[in-house]
């Protein structure tokens, strides 16, 4: 796993990458996102919602045990704003805060359109 220096450093390089902004439908915020993560981004956020997992074998069967599923998403979920987010009304501090501290229907307004840019939604599929 990368540690958070070189996660930031990285990342850091990649500020001036294509940017997509979106206004929330009631508090009217502009909220500008990465308009696509690259294959470390990704990977960081599919090993913070793994991270709890644990598997065991039995006789062949592979069992999970042991995972918070509701906590697992909401760190996952944490993670993908801090790292989809690039600033709400030109604000980069705080954004995790921000957005959590929203109106509920602009919080889900926002958390939605960053899932789709995890799930790489809207971007057209390689043939």
């Amino acid at each position: 796993m990368v540690d958070d220096a070189t996660y930031k450093r990285n990342s850091k390089l990649l500020m001036n990458r294509e940017t997509k902004e979106i206004i929330t439908p009631i508090g009217k915020k502009k909220v500008v996102l990465k308009a696509w993560l690259t294959g470390r981004e990704k990977r960081h956020l599919r090993n913070v919602l793994l991270q709890d997992v644990k598997f065991s074998v039995e006789k062949g069967d592979t069992k999970t045990e042991g995972i918070n599923t509701a906590e697992a998403i909401q760190r996952a979920e944490d993670e993908a704003i801090k790292t989809i987010v690039v600033s709400i009304e030109e604000k980069t501090d705080k954004i995790l805060d921000t957005i959590l501290d929203m109106r509920d229907k602009d919080s889900d307004f926002v958390i939605t359109e960053v899932n789709k840019i995890g799930r790489d939604e809207g971007f057209q599929k390689p043939k």
